[in-house]
């Protein structure tokens, strides 16, 4: 978000249209990857299981998210329009933290901790702390009236109480959830291997299939916590430009424009679109949509059939009429 206010609104430091472009191009790509999150989990029942969910969660955070970054600028007469830009700045942004940090956290607990009871005990708890925290940091804001113009959107106003709103409601939540996702993430890696291999040691005399659709299935398991790994991996990538960016802003107070900025801007938003890629390719969605294209497939096949069928009885039924009638 930082890459969206550099200086001050009072600045004449000017947006080209290549800031802006990249902008809207990462910000509609995300939005897009977002739709289809959502679209999977209301279109296929085999996709609404825990970690499905918080996928979905983080998906909503991040479509408003990157939808406040396409409401653009607004001057003094929009000043309502600004208020609810700032508003879905500060709230879905912090959530969407939040939401990759639990999916960070769950992972860890199920292969670390072997903790199985996360959808049953944690889930309540992980949206209590997801939305809730949001909600306080929002309310903060806007008691403070710190709210406003921030460079090319709306969001939390360049002051000095500004930048300390700014630090405390996004990015020191983000620093510390990019460690512990780097933290996370070094760990299961090293522990999973492991893991998959004692289960497999464990529970092959009890599976009920061939040798090859255990060890496939095996496999399955390994690629799916593979990639929910990546999802971390995401926030960090998206996020590490701009913070690195906020820091040199806190260090040099009136450093300039600089190719940074292009990196952030473009960056920053395109953590939706990312994670569409990373969930998409795991096998429960692959398997789920490859599933329901073959199955659509197979009804169109027998009706198909069917038509067959009937032409010929048709005929038949012709041939019939000609050699009695």
């Amino acid at each position: 978000m930082v890459a969206l206010t550099p200086g001050d609104e009072s600045d004449d430091i000017g947006y080209g249209p290549l800031f802006k472009t990249l902008n809207t191009v990462s910000s509609v790509l995300s939005i897009l990857g977002c739709l289809l999150v959502i679209g999977a989990f209301l279109g296929f029942p085999a996709l609404r299981r825990y970690f499905a969910r918080l996928v979905l969660y983080l998906a909503i955070s991040d479509l408003w998210l990157c939808t406040s970054f396409l409401m653009g600028e607004f001057e003094r007469p929009h000043y309502t329009k600004c208020v609810v830009q700032s508003m879905l700045g500060i709230f879905f942004g912090l959530s969407s933290v939040l939401w990759t940090v639990a999916i960070a956290d769950s992972i860890r607990r199920i292969v670390m901790a072997r903790d199985l009871t996360v959808e049953s005990r944690h889930e309540k708890r992980l949206h209590i702390v997801s939305w809730g925290l949001p909600l306080l940091a929002l309310g903060t804001v806007l008691l403070l009236g710190a709210s406003g113009p921030s460079g090319m959107i709306c969001w939390i106003e360049n002051s000095a109480l500004g930048t300390v709103l700014r630090l405390s409601t996004f990015y020191l939540p983000l620093w510390l959830a990019i460690a512990y996702s780097l933290w996370v993430y070094w760990c299961v890696s090293q522990r999973l291997s492991h893991l998959l291999d004692e289960v497999a040691s464990s529970n092959a005399d009890e599976y009920e299939g061939t040798a090859f659709e255990y060890h496939k299935d095996l496999e399955r398991q390994r690629r799916s916590l593979r990639l929910l790994m990546l999802l971390p991996l995401i926030l960090v990538f998206c996020w590490s430009p701009s913070s690195l960016r906020r820091l040199l802003d806190v260090i040099f107070p009136h450093m300039g424009r600089s190719v940074l900025d292009y990196v952030c801007v473009f960056t920053g938003p395109l953590q939706g679109f990312l994670n569409a890629l990373v969930y998409g390719s795991t096998p429960a969605v692959r398997d789920a949509i490859t599933g329901r294209f073959d199955h659509g497939a197979a009804k169109l096949k027998g009706l198909k059939s069917q038509l067959r069928m009937l032409r010929r009885k048709k005929r038949n039924f012709q041939n019939l009429e000609e050699d009695h009638f």
